[in-house]
């Protein structure tokens, strides 16, 4: 977890990124009003290759959906999560207008998973993956 977030990378302190950040972008400045720990993440590059395929044409719900289906159908468990603990819409816990489908599945599956390793996905057929959603990207994920 520290090295994911960064935590211990020798970099100036947030509060002088969040200003050079805010300063560069009218967006940033608004989400470091909301959230005083946004970091810039240091994501698993090949994951992050993934990701990049399932953003063709999509938007960061159906990312996060595919992404989650990708984890749970070819990754390893890591843990099951207590029953108290799930996710909500970004929008916050009590917001029950929306159906996310990432969100729903997620705490339907109540548990967490790695991402799968390159092997696990070459092995994959096009037609398993298509099952998740993945639709035309299916060949460049295998």
């Amino acid at each position: 977890v520290r090295a994911y977030l960064g935590l211990d990378l020798l970099c100036p302190p947030l509060a002088e990124l969040y200003a050079a950040w805010s300063a560069a972008c009218p967006r940033m400045a608004e989400v470091a009003k909301c959230l005083p720990g946004v970091r810039v993440l240091q994501q698993d590059p090949v994951e992050t290759v993934f990701a990049f395929i399932c953003s063709q044409n999509n938007n960061v719900s159906r990312i996060a959906l595919l992404m989650d289906r990708i984890r749970a159908t070819l990754g390893s468990l890591l843990y099951n999560l207590p029953p108290e603990i799930q996710a909500f819409d970004d929008e916050g816990p009590y917001v029950t207008s929306r159906d996310l489908a990432h969100v729903r599945e997620f705490n339907d599956r109540g548990a967490m998973y790695s991402f799968p390793t390159i092997e696990a996905l070459a092995y994959c057929t096009d037609t398993a993956l298509q099952k998740l959603g993945l639709g035309y990207r299916a060949p460049y994920i295998r």
